[in-house]
């Protein structure tokens, strides 16, 4: 009997990428162990160092939706596309596409994965096959209903928006609430609707990068295919998108998961709880999301690091026990 591969040191030392891909063997008990002793390159962080909150939202995924075998995964606000290339190259997802108006930093994410694969010397081949580096899909648009619901001239205002704007801090993203949206610069405010866009053409910027030169017709067709293939919801401190991300997969009974970050109450002024109080804190934007669904079967769970680490899911309308939500 042959004897069984050696620990991963990865994985002893706190967290392994590859997972059930890994060729060493992962000894539960002692990835607890190191886990719980792991010293903390920061303080109040909780023994996690920050980059590892996508990874660990990443094994969240993983456990909860079965790796997300044969998901095509919509990643709502994913920003530079952390958490895309992520779960593109550490679960059985078939596809990732990030929904966001800013640039992805796509080549800085190749880099790093190629230089991580190449290190890991027992998984340079895979049943002889050299591994390469999987990479997400990037439709620059905001997270609207109109969006999600195909109309051509609020895609159009919203790829539009997307290509014009300036990024020199955190984004633009979506208030599904009243339809507005503000640029990263807070100086130009517009609505994205079936009428089409409204703002001051001074406020917007040009703003070139690579992944500018889709054309709206290729960027229609591809949000359109996204959508309708759509079989899983996730979003990581998506800020003013996490209400579009909800209720888009409450809508279309996906299973969905959203760690909520920021509450913008006063952007999101009309959010009410049962109970009829304001939403204002983190707890209540939680408690809010969560109740959001109804009758549907929406959980809470907390990831393993301090700060927002409370991710907000479900498995779905189909998946899950709950009654259908009626429309």
């Amino acid at each position: 009997m042959a004897d069984p591969p050696p620990p991963c040191r990865h994985f002893t030392r706190g967290h392994c990428r590859l997972g059930d891909a890994c060729r060493f063997t992962h000894d539960p008990s002692v990835g607890v162990r190191a886990r719980s002793t792991t010293k903390s390159g920061r303080s109040g962080r909780g023994g996690v160092d920050p980059r590892k909150k996508v990874q660990l939202f990443t094994d969240f995924l993983r456990e909860t939706f079965d790796d997300l075998r044969d998901a095509r995964v919509l990643d709502v606000a994913g920003g530079k596309g952390a958490l895309a290339f992520d779960v593109c190259n550490r679960t059985s997802a078939l596809g990732v596409t990030v929904i966001d108006p800013r640039p992805m930093k796509r080549d800085a994410l190749r880099a790093r994965w190629t230089r991580w694969l190449a290190s890991r010397t027992e998984v340079e081949k895979r049943d002889g096959a050299a591994v390469t580096v999987r990479e997400p899909e990037h439709l620059r648009v905001y997270w609207t209903r109109e969006v999600w619901e195909g109309r051509e001239r609020a895609v159009r205002a919203s790829w539009e928006l997307a290509r014009s704007s300036r990024w020199c801090v955190s984004g633009l993203v979506a208030d599904s609430g009243d339809g507005k949206y503000e640029d990263g610069a807070k100086s130009a405010r517009v609505r994205v609707s079936e009428a089409g866009i409204e703002a001051p053409m001074d406020a917007l910027d040009a703003n070139e990068d690579a992944e500018s030169d889709a054309t709206f017709e290729e960027t229609f067709e591809a949000l359109d295919e996204a959508i309708k293939k759509c079989t899983h919801v996730v979003a990581m401190h998506p800020d003013q998108a996490t209400d579009a991300a909800v209720d888009f997969a409450l809508e279309r009974g996906l299973p969905f998961a959203v760690v909520p970050c920021c509450v913008y109450s006063k952007e999101f002024s009309t959010r009410r709880l049962r109970s009829g109080e304001r939403v204002s804190t983190h707890d209540q934007l939680v408690t809010y999301l969560a109740e959001k669904a109804g009758i549907a079967d929406v959980r809470v769970a907390e990831l393993p690091f301090r700060g927002k680490n409370r991710v907000v899911y479900s498995l779905g309308r189909v998946r899950s026990s709950c009654a259908p939500i009626e429309n």
